[in-house]
């Protein structure tokens, strides 16, 4: 089955609209480029995280279980 069979209309319209004239080979690599775009954000979005969790931390804004208590004792 052909990827034209299984796409619609309305994608392939949208796909020929957003690559133009390009050639499969710049296609190719927009797309790469876009997925090395998306794992990016992500590692900033992950890393911003991080940074934020230990600055909290730092600060003292969390509250350690003394040893041999279990953080959920006082729960039941």
């Amino acid at each position: 089955m052909l990827l034209a069979e299984k796409t619609s209309e309305a994608t392939l319209s949208r796909w020929r609209e957003q690559i133009g004239g390009m050639k499969p080979a710049e296609a190719k690599h927009l797309m790469a480029l876009e997925d090395t775009h998306r794992r990016l954000k992500q590692l900033v979005a992950d890393h911003t995280l991080d940074i934020q969790t230990l600055k909290q931390l730092s600060e003292g804004n969390w509250q350690a279980t003394p040893a041999g208590e279990s953080r959920w004792s006082s729960f039941g």
